[in-house]
């Protein structure tokens, strides 16, 4: 007698609910990639602040002229060094610092390699120990039990003539800038006093008691706060953002790579800031090259609102350089443009507050 026969078991179907969470990690794994890396990096932030595509203007305005292709190749060698060449004529003023700036750093005696010395910080510590190692942005000593790096941004300023001789020169440089655009206010006082006791019209103000800014603006009270968040460039220093874009364009072909995907500018009272977002190109660089290349981003960021907003002080010019996550990794310090430092580390090492 044959055996009954088995009823075959149904097959067991997935449920809807079961593939669309399937297909929704598969997504939201591949916007993760698209929002870390690739030519839609950075998607999912503009899409929750869509304020920032107006911010980007300034910089898509620099990048459709040409001045930052997109087309350069990635970088995975050590860059030429940077250069402050420009891409307009120096300004008076711009040659008087050159000058002015060669002259001190000849009559300035480094510290020699081998020797020992008693190092000073800015908080107030001391290390003692011998120099093994100098450049523009850091010195190495060897100490009692190994070494020890520390960039220029934590030494005593009362040693960079000792062991920064280059910044030391750019200080009493900056110094003496300073006291010629003293000496002609004066001089434009005394030509305007003169032209008004002529023509019988009412003495002209003070102008060496003049703090001017970029939009005529009142003095800013408090210490000046840096704020990466991307925002539109006032119309009155569009021009300075053009000539920076044109210097830009210079080096970016001169190194054959593009390490500055984003820039912007703001005025904050008396300061003119630039915010530089870098790229890994950048980044994947050395400390001394970084330190380098952010100096030379001042001074023609510096010289060239001098020019264009006649300002009184080039340490009111500030540089901001971030990540493209707006984590500040270099520029300015905020209570002096001029003194210039970058992240020891080629990560980011100050997130915003």
């Amino acid at each position: 007698m044959a055996a009954p026969s088995q009823p075959t078991p149904a097959k067991r179907r997935k449920h809807p609910l079961a593939w669309l969470l399937f297909w929704l990690l598969i997504a939201a794994a591949a916007g993760f990639v698209l929002e870390v890396r690739g030519p839609y990096q950075g998607w999912f932030r503009r899409l929750l602040r869509p304020e920032s595509a107006l911010a980007t203007a300034d910089a898509g305005r620099l990048s459709d002229a040409g001045l930052m292709p997109d087309d350069m190749p990635a970088v995975d060698s050590p860059l030429p060094t940077p250069t402050a060449a420009d891409a307009a004529p120096r300004t008076d003023l711009e040659m008087l610092y050159d000058r002015r700036y060669q002259e001190i750093l000849e009559k300035l005696k480094p510290a020699e390699i081998g020797k020992k010395y008693k190092l000073r910080l800015r908080n107030r510590q001391t290390i003692v120990g011998k120099l093994i190692e100098v450049s523009a942005g850091q010195i190495r000593l060897a100490i009692e039990y190994g070494t020890i790096t520390m960039p220029l941004n934590q030494v005593d300023r009362a040693l960079y003539p000792l062991f920064f001789p280059e910044r030391a020169a750019k200080i009493m440089a900056l110094r003496a800038v300073r006291e010629e655009i003293k000496k002609r206010r004066r001089e434009r006082k005394a030509a305007l006093a003169t032209a008004s006791g002529m023509t019988g019209q009412s003495p002209v103000p003070d102008v060496d008691s003049e703090e001017p800014t970029a939009s005529n603006q009142l003095r800013e009270q408090g210490p000046l706060r840096y704020d990466p968040e991307p925002g539109p460039t006032p119309a009155h220093l569009q021009s300075n953002l053009e000539g920076f874009g044109q210097w830009l364009k210079v080096q970016q072909r001169r190194l054959g790579v593009k390490i500055i995907d984003r820039v912007y500018a703001r005025e904050s009272g008396r300061h003119i800031v630039l915010y530089i977002n870098v790229n890994d190109n950048y980044l994947s660089q050395g400390y001394d090259w970084r330190f380098q290349m952010a100096e030379s981003i001042w001074k023609f960021w510096s010289f060239r609102c001098q020019a264009e907003q006649n300002l009184f002080d080039l340490r009111d010019v500030h540089v901001v350089l971030t990540t493209p996550d707006l984590e500040i990794i270099g520029g300015s310090n905020e209570c002096d443009g001029a003194d210039i430092w970058v992240a020891a580390s080629r990560k980011s090492t100050r997130r915003r507050s």
